[in-house]
């Protein structure tokens, strides 16, 4: 709670990166071939200006017009996933290792 603000009795799965099809299907599938009870899945698709390191600048409107977005505008991808509680490091270390390889 301290750190981040919330807190969750589930283990937390975060992605966020470039939108493409089968993003949701491809984390999902993978933590489910693992076993994993999957309870949450939030999926917003969210307009965000970064710089060239990768830091946000800006999360722009949704009901803006492609034609009205800045150059530098991404559409991307941000995925929460609540799985059954996992606390072993090597388990948690194994689950992003799998997931990265999937994306």
């Amino acid at each position: 709670m301290e750190e981040k603000g919330w807190t969750c009795s589930d283990s937390v799965v975060e992605v966020v990166t470039d939108d493409m099809p089968f993003l949701v299907d491809s984390v999902t599938n993978e933590l489910s071939r693992q076993g994993r009870g999957i309870h949450v899945v939030i999926h917003p698709q969210v307009v965000v200006r970064r710089d060239v390191t990768g830091r946000l600048i800006e999360v722009l409107s949704s009901d803006t017009h492609a034609k009205d977005l800045p150059h530098d505008a991404l559409v991307e991808s941000w995925i929460h996933v609540e799985i059954d509680r996992e606390t072993d490091r090597a388990d948690l270390k194994q689950i992003t290792a799998d997931l990265l390889r999937v994306l």
